[in-house]
Order: C-alpha cells, then structure tokens, then sequence
C-alpha cells in the first residue's frame, strides 16, 4: 500500500522540447508538499439511441493534465534557484547583489550610508566592485553598528555609485569590515518555464512512477494567515501524462530535499501597506494572486495538449481585517495607488520579502452580522509601476551564519 510518507515529488526545469522527456534530466526533489496531480481522463459519452435502455460504451479523448501544487514557503538552501518561485511569476531569472557571490553577498567595507538624501556610495574594497544593483531591486544590509540601519532596501536611483534607497537610511554611517550586502530579486515577466515533474511510490509492491511534461503555471498564489505557516499554490497546465512506469526516469539523476527553514505568519512578521509599518492586530490575513490567464489548446492526434499559451497578467491581493476606520474605503473611492509588502523570516537569520509596487482597492466589503467584531475584506488590483517596470516582485535574502 502505497503512503504519502514514502512518496516523492520531483521537479526538472525543461530547456528542450516540452514535451519531450530529456536524455539525462537533473531531478529535484521537493518536500512540504500536496498535490492533485493525476486527473481522471477526458470521456465523451455516447448520445446514440438505443432500443435496450442500455448506453453505448464512451470514448477517451485526452488526459486532463491540469493540476494543482500546494506547498509550504521554505528556505531551502544557499544553492537553492527555487524555480517554483520563477515558474509561477515566470520571471527571466533572479538579480542577485554580486557578480562574485551571486545573492550571498560581499562585505560593504568602506561604502558610506548617509541619511540625508537617503543614499548608498558603493566605494572601498575590492569587492565592492561585483556588487550589481538596478532601480526597483532590493537588498539586504546586515552587521551594521548603527541597528536602524540593517533592513532590507529598495534601489529607488543610481547615479554612478551613488544609489538612493527606500525606506530611509536612519543614520550615517561608514562601513567596516563586518557590514555586508545581499539578496536577490525576481519579478513578473513573461518568460515560460515549462517544468516536468515525476512522482514516485516506492513503498507499493510494485513501485510506480507518473510522469508529466510541459507544466507551465498558470496561476500562482501566496497565502499568509496569521499563526500560521505561509503556503503556496500552483495551478499548471501541462502537455502530456506518459503512460505509467514501475521505474524512475531513464537517464535521470536526482537531488534529494534540502535543508527547510518554513517561513511562518509570527510575530517576526512585518506587513507595509503604502510603505507603512502595519503594528496594531487589524489584518488577520494576506492572499495575493498571480494570474497569467493560461490556456491549453488540444489538437487532432495529440493525447493532452499541444500546446500551452498565456494572456494578460492579473494580480490580485486580498485582505481580511478587523474594521477600525474607513481609510481603505475612502482610496478605494478616490483610485488611489497604494503598495504591498509582506516580510518573512526564518529561525536561520533568511528573508523573504512579496512586494507589489502598485495597486489599487477594487472592493471593500464591511458586513455587519450581529454583535460580533466588524470583519472587513478588501481587495486590491496590482498594476505594472512604470517606475521600476514591474507588477510583483519576490525578494530572497540568505541564512545568516
């Protein structure tokens, strides 16, 4: 008997054919997982007449291979390039701080923090140099004397190597040795990122194996409830199920589940609604929605799809609050642009920060049902930012050792 505690779920990214499994796939396990991977197949009954009252037997059309992912925000790493993360916001790649130490960073030795103006003059030591920043992509400061000045910033201008920064720098300060930078920054794109997938059953008594080709995420969703732990969700659109196998992947290699630091909703959480700090216990929960409007297209001959397309991004974010003033309703009224940031981190000193640049409420529900407290849901459109070209963007910043 087959048990989800000797089960496994691994991942490729696809850079071939999607619809064709790859000579030698490197396959990455990934843990904390649920899925509804396997759908039953597309039938056509049959409508004929039929003088016994009997129904004439149907016909197989295709698979159904849509399906959902669910599964808990982790930390899962140094090496980690989480294409889960890239596939659902279907990113071109991640912007990572340095050339020379990719998102783990360098140290910011002889780089200057200056309050006024709020700016960053990479100048000092040698590694300085690889340090790679643009307008929108954000990064982490750690180990600086002065504590207001370590959090995570956002490069709002660059002029030469003087960079402006959101939020502000709280005092000036000249960096040592022991101040580093880091991080990466993925943001919506429209690059597809078809992924196969293979999971396995090991401890049936004979074990089996089911394969999917070509998933693209059409929609990817992040859920933060407070007290709890914060999931994901993926909805793919795949190309083709092959035919189930009592052996793994020919040629395939595989890694096994690295280390997991879960991010949880705590008190080490920090919600930004329009760049302010959210302190008081109003928002009880936070969903945001990234919609890429997917579509399978079936064809004559083909057994799932032929092919898989996607249409104007939608992102929506949700949020369910106890009422206390009518501030969302009155920017709900007045189109007001507003921003979204959520910040995680986990017991290793690791960061992960949801930001949406610009959004407006498109709803705000405030039902009164009794004597109850007032819930208030509210739901916000995000839109592109002109300012740093993008609608969403996800931050990682590394364990601290």
């Amino acid at each position: 008997m087959a048990t989800g505690a000797n089960s496994y779920l691994a991942i490729h990214e696809m850079t071939g054919a999607p619809n064709e499994v790859p000579a030698t796939p490197a396959m990455q396990k990934i843990g904390r997982i649920s899925d509804d991977q396997l759908k039953d197949p597309v039938f056509l009954a049959s409508n004929t007449i039929s003088g016994d009252r009997r129904q004439s037997p149907g016909k197989y059309l295709r698979d159904d291979v849509t399906w959902n992912l669910a599964y808990e925000q982790c930390y899962l790493g140094s090496g980690d390039t989480d294409p889960l993360t890239l596939a659902g916001l279907k990113a071109s790649g991640w912007a990572e701080t340095t050339s020379s130490n990719g998102w783990l960073g360098v140290t910011l030795e002889g780089a200057t923090l200056t309050a006024s103006g709020s700016t960053l003059t990479l100048t000092g030591a040698a590694e300085i140099a690889n340090i790679t920043l643009a307008v929108g992509q954000a990064f982490r400061i750690r180990g600086a004397a002065n504590a207001g000045n370590n959090q995570i910033y956002e490069v709002t201008e660059v002029a030469g190597d003087v960079y402006t920064v959101t939020p502000a720098i709280a005092v000036d300060e000249t960096c040592g040795a022991s101040v580093f930078i880091d991080g990466r920054t993925a943001v919506d794109g429209a690059t597809k990122r078809p992924i196969m997938t293979e999971r396995g059953h090991s401890d049936t008594d004979s074990p089996e194996y089911f394969v999917l080709l070509g998933n693209e995420a059409s929609v990817f969703t992040l859920n933060y409830n407070d007290g709890e732990v914060g999931t994901a969700a993926i909805d793919f659109i795949g190309l083709l199920e092959l035919d189930p196998s009592n052996d793994p992947i020919t040629g395939a290699t595989y890694t096994d589940i690295p280390e997991q630091i879960t991010y949880s909703v705590n008190k080490e959480t920090a919600l930004y609604i329009d760049g302010v700090l959210v302190e008081d216990c109003m928002v009880q929960s936070l969903t945001v929605s990234v919609d890429h409007k997917g579509e399978g297209t079936s064809g004559i001959g083909v057994a799932g799809f032929c092919r898989v397309d996607i249409a104007d991004l939608e992102i929506t974010v949700n949020l369910t609050a106890m009422f206390n003033d009518s501030s969302w309703r009155l920017k709900m009224r007045n189109q007001e642009y507003i921003s979204f940031s959520i910040i995680l981190s986990g017991t290793n000193g690791s960061q992960r920060r949801v930001h949406v640049p610009a959004a407006q409420f498109s709803s705000d529900s405030i039902p009164v049902g009794g004597p109850e407290k007032i819930v208030q849901n509210a739901t916000a459109r995000g839109y592109r930012d002109p300012d740093v070209a993008r609608a969403i963007q996800i931050d990682d910043f590394p364990a601290v050792s």
